[in-house]
C-alpha cells in the first residue's frame, strides 16, 4: 500500500515539485516503509522530503515533527532536537511534539527535560502513557519514580 502511494506522490511531485502535501505524505510513507523494512535510506529520503515540505510551508509543524522522528529513529537525537525545538516554537502545546521532545531529551540523557515533556504529552493525551512504557527511547528513565508516576 505505501509503495503504491509513493508511486502516486512521485507522479504528483514530477508535475509540481513544491506540492506541500505530496512532499509531506511521501515522507510519512517512507517512514512507514522503514518501520516494515528497516532500511535507513528510507528515513534519510523521508527526512529530505519533509525538510522540503517545511521549506514550502514553514508554518506547519507536522513536517518538523516528522523530520525529528526520522532523526530519532536514525539515533541522531541532537539533530532531532533541533527540528523538534523549532516545532515547539510554533506549537508548544502539541502532544505528539511534546512526546517526541521527551524521547529526544531522554536519549540525550537530560532526564528532567524528558520527564517534563512526557508529563505535558500525557496530560494532553492519555494514550502516551502506555506508549511510553514500551518505548525504548525511555529505557534510561523507566525505573525513575517520576516516570512511573507519569505513566501509571
Amino acid at each position: 500500500m505505501n509503495e503504491k502511494a509513493n508511486e502516486i506522490y512521485d507522479r504528483i511531485l514530477s508535475d509540481n515539485p513544491h506540492d506541500f502535501y505530496a512532499l509531506l505524505n511521501k515522507g510519512v510513507c517512507l517512514m512507514r516503509l522503514y518501520d516494515i523494512k528497516a532500511e535507513p535510506s528510507l528515513l534519510t529520503n523521508a527526512a529530505t522530503l519533509l525538510q522540503k515540505a517545511h521549506q514550502v510551508n514553514s508554518g506547519d509543524v507536522s513536517a518538523l515533527i516528522n523530520v525529528g522522528v526520522c532523526n530519532l529513529k536514525l539515533n541522531k537525537a541532537d539533530k532531532a532536537l533541533n527540528y523538534l525545538e523549532k516545532a515547539r516554537r510554533l506549537e508548544p502545546d502539541n502532544a505528539t511534539l511534546n512526546y517526541n521532545l521527551a524521547c529526544a531529551y531522554s536519549k540525550l540523557g537530560n532526564v528532567s527535560h524528558a520527564l517534563d515533556y512526557l508529563k505535558k504529552a500525557v496530560e494532553a493525551d492519555r494514550a502516551f502513557k502506555s506508549r511510553a512504557k514500551s518505548d525504548p527511547d525511555f529505557n534510561n528513565i523507566k525505573n525513575t519514580d517520576e516516570f512511573k508516576t507519569i505513566t501509571s
